[in-house]
């Protein structure tokens, strides 16, 4: 059942924790990237730009409209090239075009182009909620993507409950439809409310409460 509800959102704090060479994302303008194939398959010095800001936005090094690197026009040579200050980037052609170039992600474009790598959306607004296990009296605080469905959400409690998909959840007595969002569920977000009025949002996060339904379909 877990399988019905395929990550599609993603918060920050979790694009932060893919910051290796064998497990690295990267986010450009709300697109989350997947580029550890890439980095596994192109073990060059141009690839250390990525690895460095594994986990991290790159937004600012390209240009919003166009979607492409940001350019300016080389006062030595006069002409217009892409702006690395930070150094070589895999599939940015150099500053002096030459024969040993290499030009072959031209069929699909360059990496920042390739749909191939996208795995999901960032996260806009991101808020938490408090999952109570009835069962177990266990509690877990998970910080979800707003714009998500509640299934969704349940499949990041995966990592603290194998069973997640064999509980019924409900907020304030009512049975909560695992296909639409929090919102949607009545489960209403007002930290911004609390703030203003200078109460830890932390301190009145809602409240899922997670009943067991006798099911182990779920391994």
């Amino acid at each position: 059942m877990a399988t019905d509800y395929a990550r599609h959102w993603y918060t920050m704090a979790e694009v932060a924790t893919h910051n290796t060479p064998s497990d690295c994302y990267v986010t450009i303008f709300g697109k989350v990237l997947n580029l550890t194939t890439l980095l596994s398959e192109n073990q060059t010095a141009d690839v250390k730009l990525l690895i460095e800001n594994a986990g991290s936005d790159i937004s600012h090094w390209f240009d919003q409209f166009s979607g492409t690197l940001k350019t300016y026009v080389d006062p030595a040579s006069n002409i217009r090239t892409y702006h690395l200050p930070m150094g070589p980037l895999l599939h940015a052609p150099p500053l002096r075009p030459g024969t040993d170039i290499d030009m072959s992600f031209a069929a699909t474009g360059p990496w920042w182009r390739n749909k191939k790598y996208v795995i999901g959306e960032l996260s806009k607004k991101t808020r938490k909620i408090k999952l109570v296990n009835t069962l177990t009296g266990h509690e877990h605080v998970l910080e979800v993507p707003s714009e998500e469905s509640v299934g969704e959400s349940m499949t990041r409690y995966l990592a603290f409950n194998k069973h997640a998909f064999s509980y019924a959840a409900k907020h304030a007595g009512k049975l909560i439809d695992l296909q639409k969002t929090l919102e949607d569920n009545g489960v209403v977000d007002d930290a911004a409310e609390l703030e203003e009025l200078g109460m830890n949002p932390d301190e009145y996060l809602p409240c899922i409460h997670l009943y067991w339904i006798d099911d182990l379909s779920v391994a």
